[in-house]
C-alpha cells in the first residue's frame, strides 16, 4: 500500500488535517498511478476517522453502473473507464480504488457534470461539481465524512496570489479559473471544514492528452514530504517519482 511508503511524518499529517475536515480533497495531476494507490493506502485509516464516501471527478450520471461492476453485478465498467477520454481520468488504477473502498464499505459519489449541465465556463463547471458533491452527500448518511479526489486546480482553497495569479490567467486564456469546486463548496455551505492536498511530483510521467514528463527538480527528496501551502491548500504533498497510469483500452 502507498501509506506504506509515506514516511511516518508525513502520514501523520495527512490524517491529522483529515481528522479536522468534513470534506478532504486530494489534488491531482490525472493519470498517475500514485494517487489512486496513495488513497487507497490510507483509506482504512481515513475509514476509522469517520469518513463514509469516495468523492470522484467522474460524470454523476455514471454512478450506479460504476457502482454495479465494482459490487460485481455487471461484468464490464462504464463508458467513462472501458473508453476513457485523453484527460487520464478513467483509469484501471482508480478502478482499482472503487473497489477497494467498496470492500471497505464507503459509499461512491460521482460529481462531474453530466451531459444535461452544459458550462460555458472553466467555473461554471465547477459550480455544476460542487452542488453534484453537495446534493449526492446529502442524500446519504450525513454525518459521514467525505473523501474526493479531483484535479489540482479544482481543489484550491483560494486563487493564486502575486505573479502566480497572473501567470494562471495568461495560460488560461484570460480566464481566472475562480471559484475552484472547493471554492464554491465553501461558498455554498461555509460552516462545513474543507482540508485540500495538492499532489505533487519531483520527477516522472503522467498522462494527459498523452504522456507528459515532468523533469527532476535539483535536490528533489528520496522520499515523499509534506509542507504547508496555504492559503490556497492546506497541505502539499510531494512524492518522489509519478508513473503513468494504466487503462483498460488506450485513451482516445
Amino acid at each position: 500500500m502507498m501509506s506504506q511508503l509515506l514516511p511516518m511524518d508525513a502520514e501523520l499529517q495527512l490524517l491529522q488535517l483529515a481528522s479536522g475536515c468534513g470534506l478532504l480533497l486530494f489534488g491531482e495531476l490525472h493519470g498517475t498511478r500514485e494517487v489512486p494507490a496513495l488513497v487507497g493506502g490510507l483509506l482504512p485509516k481515513l475509514r476509522e476517522l469517520g469518513y463514509g464516501s469516495l468523492a470522484l471527478e467522474a460524470p454523476r450520471d455514471q454512478r450506479d453502473a460504476i457502482l454495479q461492476w465494482a459490487d460485481g453485478m455487471a461484468s464490464h465498467p462504464p463508458p467513462f473507464y472501458a473508453r476513457p477520454s485523453r484527460d487520464g481520468r478513467g483509469s484501471l488504477d482508480m478502478l482499482e480504488l472503487i473497489r477497494s473502498a467498496r470492500a471497505l464499505g464507503l459509499d461512491l459519489l460521482c460529481f462531474d457534470q453530466s451531459p444535461d449541465q452544459p458550462a460555458r465556463t472553466w467555473s461554471e463547471r465547477d459550480q455544476s461539481m460542487a452542488r453534484n458533491l453537495l446534493e449526492a452527500w446529502s442524500a446519504g448518511p450525513g454525518s459521514q465524512r467525505v473523501l474526493g479526489i479531483c484535479g489540482s486546480l479544482h481543489a484550491r482553497l483560494a486563487p493564486e496570489q502575486g505573479v502566480g495569479r497572473f501567470l494562471r490567467k495568461v495560460v488560461s486564456g484570460g480566464e481566472q479559473l475562480w471559484p475552484s469546486l472547493a471554492g464554491w463548496v465553501r461558498q455554498l455551505q461555509p460552516t462545513l471544514a474543507v482540508g485540500s492536498v495538492d499532489v505533487r511530483f519531483a520527477t516522472g510521467e503522467f498522462f494527459n492528452m498523452g504522456v507528459r514528463t515532468i523533469y527532476a527538480r535539483p535536490g528533489s527528496r528520496s522520499e515523499a514530504w509534506v509542507r504547508n501551502a496555504a492559503p490556497a491548500y492546506s497541505l502539499e504533498l510531494w512524492l518522489p517519482r509519478a508513473t503513468v497510469a494504466t487503462f483498460l483500452t488506450p485513451p482516445a
